[in-house]
């Protein structure tokens, strides 16, 4: 929905579906990308202290970046964890079967997707489930939603990067969807 004001400028905007969420959870960030995940796998004092000045170098060209605002890396800051760990993503499934991701710090929606052939399930909700979180770096983090299917009552599991929206996985289930409630 868009309100439009004078000269044709956008009032006010907001995504439609987002007015029947059903389920909700809360996600971790991943680590910033210049935090050196394999620095205690090294022996070699050369090579620790390489690393140690590469992370520098990369927090220096962060700075630059932040002072000067250029787009020197590829990842932006807002899709980082900070040093509290206080901003997260909001995975939400709308009734509608759309899924949508929000950064908890400004609102923003950074994807949304149509989940294909899902329904609620018999309570009126999807059961939303993190299957793996952004620390388990250099896996993506995964999302499960599980609901019914919209054709013939089965249950679908649906697993979904919660960072970019793709689907990594969807199964319909043989089984009648009310045993798993």
């Amino acid at each position: 929905m868009t309100v439009v004001g004078d000269n044709d400028t956008c009032g006010w905007s907001r995504e439609e579906s987002l007015s029947s969420v059903v389920s909700a959870t809360l996600l971790d960030l991943p680590a910033s990308s210049f935090i050196p995940v394999n620095i205690h796998r090294h022996t070699n004092p050369i090579k620790l202290w390489t690393e140690r000045v590469a992370t520098q170098l990369s927090d220096l060209q962060k700075l630059i970046n932040l002072y000067f605002g250029t787009a020197l890396s590829e990842v932006s800051p807002e899709m980082e964890r900070d040093s509290f760990n206080l901003n997260k993503l909001i995975f939400t499934v709308s009734s509608g079967g759309k899924a949508h991701v929000l950064h908890s710090n400004s609102g923003r929606v950074i994807w949304s997707r149509l989940l294909d052939n899902i329904i609620p399930l018999s309570n009126g909700e999807y059961q939303v489930h993190l299957v793996r979180s952004a620390s388990h770096y250099p896996l993506p983090a995964l999302v499960a939603v599980f609901g019914a299917s919209a054709d013939n009552k089965k249950a679908v599991l649906t697993v979904l990067n919660p960072l970019d929206g793709s689907l990594q996985y969807k199964h319909e289930f043989e089984s009648n969807y009310r045993r798993f409630r």
